[in-house]
């Protein structure tokens, strides 16, 4: 890719005779169907509010990531759908990277520096103790492009308040974590279908499944957990 872009716009007969600029080997983008996400695992209870998951997102720099860790290979996802799936929702609106907004989400929720030691704290047990908002971001130990981005994210948290420790797992220990819901938050990826079904990942029904797919614990209360008539699209 790097050797692609770099000739891409110097004429022809100035190039380096090389396999990929001469001909010989043919390069073009393919779409991948997967999506990474950053998953927060709602039955913690420093994530179980959702305007605390929505303002993790606002303090995301998806772009950055995508542009100088992925070299610019990959889009910022809406949803569970590939972009050009017809199952997506093209009108769903992409959260803004805004440390502003993200910071007065959280202080709505209840976050703020009761104690002025640059970290946003709250009472979450009703106990009258305050606890620091830090969490650890399990990712799999061999993902480059997975701690790389991990540390952008950490630095942009700090600015807000937030401490995330990186959890870099061997797959296996991985695993097993993912499959007991012993994370607070995780880096991971699912491969997709063009179709597209998020039933075993997003219904709520699948929640407190053992080894289940909905491993941050999504529920919608407008669901009925219990009917196996109901739509295997409603999320």
């Amino acid at each position: 890719r790097n050797e692609i872009l770099r000739w891409q716009d110097v004429p022809a007969s100035q190039r380096p005779d090389t396999p990929f600029l001469n001909g010989d080997i043919t390069c073009e983008k393919q779409r991948d169907f997967a999506y990474s996400y950053i998953g927060w695992n709602a039955d913690r209870a420093i994530f179980a509010d959702r305007r605390v998951r929505k303002a993790m997102t606002l303090a995301f720099n998806r772009q950055q990531v995508i542009d100088d860790i992925y070299v610019g290979l990959g889009e910022i996802a809406s949803g569970p759908f590939l972009s050009t799936s017809p199952f997506n929702d093209p009108t769903v609106e992409i959260a803004p990277f805004d440390l502003d907004a993200a910071k007065a989400l959280l202080s709505e929720a209840g976050w703020v520096d009761s104690d002025g030691d640059g970290l946003l704290d709250r009472d979450l047990d009703g106990d009258g103790v305050r606890e620091p908002f830090e969490f650890s971001l399990l990712l799999f130990a061999h993902s480059t492009e997975g701690i790389a981005f991990a540390n952008v994210y950490k630095d942009d948290l700090s600015k807000i308040g937030i401490r995330m420790r990186i959890d870099a797992a061997e797959w296996s220990l991985m695993q097993k974590k993912m499959d007991e819901k012993q994370f607070d938050a995780l880096y991971a990826g699912w491969a997709l279908s063009w179709e597209g079904d998020p039933y075993q990942l997003w219904h709520s029904s699948q929640a407190d499944e053992p080894k289940g797919s909905n491993r941050v614990g999504f529920r919608d209360r407008s669901e009925e957990h219990t009917s196996e008539l109901q739509s295997p699209y409603v999320i």
